[in-house]
């Protein structure tokens, strides 16, 4: 049989096809941005927490464009202004890259030779303990860096330190020096406290250290805090 006719002056109902540019530019983000994150973490780019959250903001801009002259993509535009705010929030630590993974990873060379000139963590718990290496004569530099999370780094109490550390948001504390708040930019310098076995092995450290978000911390090896926490000596 013929289906019924409409009633008289209502037009036939035709449904719109449900919107999919929102779903594609979302899922196309997401490829985008784990894609440059495992690229940071080879090492083969460098990009900070800022510069990923904007490869994000920026792939849902271009779906957005998209969206002006074919498709529908409003829900695009709620999640974008969402992210803004974050992303300002990320550009106050927009200086350390995404790079040595995550987790919690403690270093403890032995000798001078052993101590690399720079230790990298994507977020998570970094420690440094060179309470072990006998440092020779001249100084020996060391870099360090978060980008969310802590550095801590324990000399040896033979030698004398010179120290920088930097931090988007959180606290610096260099030998009980403690800057807190926004950008903290903080140095400080420290002679030996006590004298070494053998004079020509009394050699310096240059540490500079870096979080986004987090805190920068450096320790004598005899402070009580270091030996209740990580066990040294």
């Amino acid at each position: 049989p013929a289906p019924p006719a409409p009633a008289w002056g209502a037009p036939p109902r035709v449904r719109r096809p449900r919107p999919f540019l929102g779903p594609l530019t979302v899922g196309a983000a997401l490829i985008v941005t784990g894609l440059a994150v495992v690229l940071g973490n080879l090492e083969v780019i460098d990009l900070t927490a800022g510069q990923v959250l904007a490869v994000f903001l920026t792939v849902l801009g271009v779906g957005l464009l998209v969206g002006t002259w074919w498709g529908r993509a409003w829900g695009l535009i709620a999640l974008a202004l969402l992210l803004v705010p974050v992303v300002a929030a990320a550009s106050l630590a927009d200086s350390e890259p995404l790079t040595g993974g995550i987790g919690e990873r403690t270093w403890r060379p032995r000798t001078a030779a052993e101590v690399r000139p720079v230790y990298r963590l994507a977020a998570g718990d970094l420690v440094v303990d060179l309470s072990r290496v006998r440092f020779g004569p001249g100084p020996t530099s060391v870099e360090a860096s978060v980008a969310a999370g802590r550095v801590l780094v324990v000399v040896p109490d033979e030698v004398a330190v010179e120290l920088h550390g930097r931090v988007g948001v959180g606290g610096v504390d260099l030998l009980g020096r403690v800057d807190q708040g926004v950008q903290v930019d903080s140095a400080a310098s420290a002679p030996p406290v006590r004298a070494s076995d053998d004079e020509l092995q009394a050699g310096s450290v240059r540490l500079d250290l870096h979080v986004g978000y987090g805190v920068v911390q450096v320790r004598r090896a005899s402070d009580p805090q270091v030996l209740d926490e990580l066990g040294v000596r």
